[in-house]
């Protein structure tokens, strides 16, 4: 497996750090310029902060062919952009927004009006020359698609041609600068132009930041339309107790945690991501007490078995990027992973993956040492009970038989043999490693959310905390300085509405009392299913005053009077009389 690492960010870009620094500790790069990142993985930092983006130094502008490289999320589109100026007239939206202030649901609604509006489909379609989207088809065509081998498909050569007649300029999508095309498509000694391109994309993100999360759903929806089986993987770092360094209390990050987890997690086999593996700060910042260098480290350390390339002899094909997709997807007859039955159709739903890693000297102890320490508290790094697990897909560097490793992780997990997948890698130096990725570790008894420690207690403290914060904080969430009436409505109804984002949490919190598998279930967007028309603030004909909720109200009111109306001996009468008529 060797993804191209995509940071997304402020705590992305940190951690993407991590995988792409150079691995010879004598040389920073060699001589073609190319970082020697273990796993001869590749990487790129999205990040919509120009600002943050300009005050580091170890990115550079991927526009201007440097490496490691970062991409300006909106830096496609111009400061007197059409399309701009007709989402911030229309809905309050900014497509260059220098961040998001931890507003999950800002840039969740900023993507459906591009999938819903056509007036707005056809702005962007003229001035953007035919796409839909000008930030997300931006960072997947320019940031992430020319390092993987999507870009070597049957379109390759016609979408190059097409782009080197574009200009590098706000408002088109500018071509891959030449200096770094040399970098991603190198040939090696072999000749093959794809051998160092990448068979994956593995997302990093906060779970309750603001750009973070919120542009995996879009991105992934582009690669889906070319590939829609190439391996996504997100891995999501879930925000820690307590206010941030901007004064951000813990249940508006927490709300903006569960609708990216909500919106991710929903959305069906070959349309999202493949999985969503879950690492907790607050576990990483006691563990390492508050020293977020370190945790970043650890975070990378703990994925290095997933991302060596030294398999073990005879095992060399056990873990490219489809085969560890293919698995993660696995249904069982009798008890599959997370899946609803809709009519006579069933729907396969993204798992979430728990990180368990531990290392030891080699001469420290033995295959049941090292599965021990990582499947304990200490390995876990999202709270879970290992015996809830589904399925386990085991990482080794050393050198261990498969079936004494299978044997180790089955006694500790109680999984039987069959479902859990060996993966094993040559170790580094004098020691030894393995990282665990157990599958859907919760769920199948009732009561399990009281009990610390467990993924359902975690996840029920965040989904308790975020529906506070919307039951207190209305005015917040809705009244942000720029949002149009027709955006406060559709905030409103999606946030407060029957059947709304504060209904379908007190109903996952249901589930999770009741050791109910999926947690997340129901697809909700802000701006409805259907195509959208909306007209301009000035002209809407929606008083400020008669918003979502209200209309609900008056309608079952109004309901309510019909009934009783009905119900009356002097309505029948009439009814009869025109009848017979």
């Amino acid at each position: 497996m060797k993804p191209c690492v995509v940071g997304i960010g402020g705590a992305g870009g940190n951690i993407l750090r991590q995988f792409l620094r150079s691995q010879d500790a004598n040389l920073i790069v060699h001589q073609f310029g190319e970082l020697l990142a273990f796993g001869d993985v590749k990487g790129v930092w999205l990040e919509s902060a120009t600002q943050d983006a300009q005050g580091q130094d170890y990115y550079g502008n991927l526009i201007h062919g440097c490496y490691p490289p970062y991409l300006i999320c909106h830096g496609g589109v111009s400061e007197s952009s059409a399309t701009r100026g007709y989402v911030m007239g229309t809905y309050g939206f900014d497509l260059k927004a220098p961040g998001f202030d931890r507003r999950a649901e800002y840039l969740k609604a900023l993507f459906e009006i591009f999938e819903l509006d056509p007036q707005l489909k056809a702005k962007c379609s003229e001035e953007f020359t035919a796409y839909e989207n000008p930030l997300s088809g931006y960072m997947w065509k320019i940031g992430i698609r020319p390092f993987t081998i999507i870009s070597m498909g049957k379109s390759a050569e016609r979408e190059g041609r097409a782009q080197r007649r574009m200009e590098v300029r706000p408002g088109r999508l500018p071509s891959i600068p030449e200096n770094l095309t040399g970098i991603i498509r190198r040939e090696n000694g072999r000749g093959m132009r794809s051998s160092r391109l990448c068979d994956s994309i593995l997302f990093l993100a906060s779970l309750g930041g603001g750009t973070g999360t919120g542009f995996i759903n879009p991105i992934t929806s582009f690669v889906r339309s070319e590939e829609a089986i190439f391996p996504i993987f997100a891995l999501g770092i879930m925000t820690e107790m307590g206010a941030d360094k901007r004064h951000t209390v813990e249940g508006q990050r927490y709300l903006g945690a569960v609708i990216a987890m909500y919106d991710l997690l929903t959305k069906e086999s070959g349309q999202g991501i493949d999985c969503l593996m879950l690492m907790d700060n607050q576990v990483l910042k006691e563990r390492f007490e508050g020293n977020y260098s370190a945790m970043d480290s650890a975070i990378f350390g703990a994925l290095k078995p997933l991302l060596d390339l030294r398999n073990y002899p005879g095992d060399q094909l056990q873990d490219d990027a489809p085969a560890i997709r293919r698995v993660i997807w696995e249904v069982d007859a009798e008890n599959g992973q997370d899946r609803m039955d809709r009519g006579r159709e069933m729907r396969l739903l993204p798992p979430m993956l728990v990180p368990c890693y531990h290392a030891q000297s080699e001469t420290a102890g033995d295959i049941n040492s090292l599965v021990e320490g990582a499947l304990d508290k200490a390995g876990s790094l999202f709270p879970c009970d290992p015996t809830k697990a589904d399925r386990a897909l085991v990482f080794t560097r050393g050198f261990f038989g498969a079936e004494e490793i299978s044997e180790a992780v089955a006694i500790r997990t109680h999984l039987p043999e069959s479902k859990i997948k060996i993966y094993r890698k040559l170790g580094e130096s004098k020691n030894e490693d393995i990282l665990i990725l157990l599958r859907n570790p919760y769920g199948g008894a009732p009561g399990e959310h009281k009990r610390k420690g467990t993924l359902e207690w975690r996840l029920h403290e965040i989904i308790t905390l975020s529906l506070k914060y919307i039951d207190e904080n209305q005015t917040n969430i809705l009244g942000f300085q720029s949002y149009k009436e027709i955006t406060k409505e559709k905030l409103r109804d999606y946030f407060y509405g029957k059947g709304g984002l504060s209904d379908e949490l007190y109903n996952c919190l249901d589930r999770l009392e009741n050791g109910e598998r999926p947690i997340f279930r129901k697809p909700l967007k802000i701006f409805g299913n259907a195509s959208i028309a909306p007209v301009a603030a000035d002209s809407c004909l929606v008083r400020p005053e008669m918003l979502a909720g209200d209309k609900y109200d008056l309608r079952e009111m109004v309901k309510s009077e019909l009934r009783e109306i009905l119900k009356s001996e002097e309505c029948r009468r009439r009814i009869r009389k025109i009848l017979e008529s």
